[in-house]
């Protein structure tokens, strides 16, 4: 057999991969999609094409986003159907369609395939993201279940990983938890997820359990105990945390501090107007550790100076401590001005 033919088609598929990643509009790849299905390419390289340019069209800005009778066009230009591509549809309906319509384009594909059409693994843990956009824990059970019965499939991690956030989305601690326990293998997303559950429900005990249990330690983790610590009203273990952090060397990012911030002052607020709880001078320097930490000195000193209580050393050092970091030595001179 000439090898030339073989060549040709193999370079072909390799142009029109590139082809479709960088093309800018939906008329564009439709004119892709036709030479697709008409050029002589490898069997094995049409449906890695046609993934591809699901992928491209699932990236497109709205308006449009390919309508799905399109995707649905474009997975039926393979015979027998391919399960890398039926999982590349799937995921274009997760990007681009209301949060549960991933379900009923599997329900289709399973109706007119059955048993020709086997999944991969990527398919449920797409289903799983749905059931997590969604906040549907209905959808959260169904996606557990078909991964078991159509394949077995919720014996991959990051399939576990994925049900687990989808459990944890829905408010289902004890669901996210026995799929945590029955792992064979754990992440640092597996472990991290658990943590965020059970700070999230107002169950520190449980959630300090799994992060002194968890191997490895990414920043999410620590920062979701020290949300968690300030969420129920712990400000001195919220303090702890940050400062094993400091003696590890870690920084909480800037995007996880400002979120930080933003849920401080709220239970802040809330131990006030809501539940008619006084600050205490500790609470004071939680928050005040926390503004300082973000930058935001002026507020801190602003808080400082409203305090109902006499402020103490670990308000006072929290404060001088921002200033320091941040180069506000204007405000460490009316600190000591205030105090003198």
């Amino acid at each position: 057999m000439d090898p030339a033919p073989a060549q040709d088609a193999v370079e072909m598929g390799r142009q029109g991969s590139s082809a479709v990643s960088s093309s800018p509009s939906l008329p564009h790849l439709r004119h892709l999609h036709a030479l697709a299905v008409r050029l002589p390419l490898p069997a094995t390289s049409l449906p890695f094409l046609l993934s591809r340019l699901l992928r491209r069209l699932a990236a497109l800005p709205p308006p449009p986003h390919a309508p799905l009778p399109y995707a649905l066009n474009v997975f039926s230009a393979v015979s027998p159907p391919d399960p890398f591509l039926a999982a590349a549809l799937l995921r274009f309906a997760f990007l681009t369609q209301p949060p549960l319509l991933p379900f009923r384009v599997f329900s289709h594909l399973r109706r007119a395939h059955g048993a020709e059409l086997p999944f991969l693994p990527f398919a449920f843990s797409t289903l799983a993201k749905s059931a997590t956009a969604s906040r549907s824990l209905p959808a959260a059970a169904a996606a557990h279940a078909v991964s078991v019965l159509v394949g077995g499939f919720d014996r991959h991690r990051f399939v576990e990983n994925s049900l687990i956030g989808a459990y944890v989305a829905c408010g289902d601690v004890g669901a996210a938890r026995k799929v945590f326990d029955e792992m064979v293998e754990k992440d640092v997303i597996s472990w991290t997820s658990i943590v965020v559950a059970y700070t999230r429900s107002g169950d520190m005990r449980s959630a300090e359990e799994v992060f002194g249990r968890c191997p490895v330690k990414d920043m999410v983790a620590w920062t979701a105990m020290v949300t968690g610590y300030a969420q129920n009203a712990m400000p001195v273990k919220a303090l702890e945390v940050f400062d094993r952090l400091a003696e590890l060397g870690m920084v909480i990012d800037e995007v996880s501090l400002t979120g930080m911030v933003g849920e401080g002052r709220y239970y802040f607020a809330q131990m006030k107007d809501k539940y008619g709880i006084m600050p205490s001078v500790d609470h004071y320097a939680c928050m005040v550790d926390l503004l300082g930490r973000a930058g935001l000195v002026d507020e801190a000193l602003d808080l400082v100076r409203s305090m109902s209580v006499t402020p103490h050393g670990g308000v006072w050092g929290a404060l001088l401590g921002a200033c320091r970091i941040h180069g506000k030595s204007e405000i460490a001179k009316t600190m000591k001005e205030s105090d003198s």
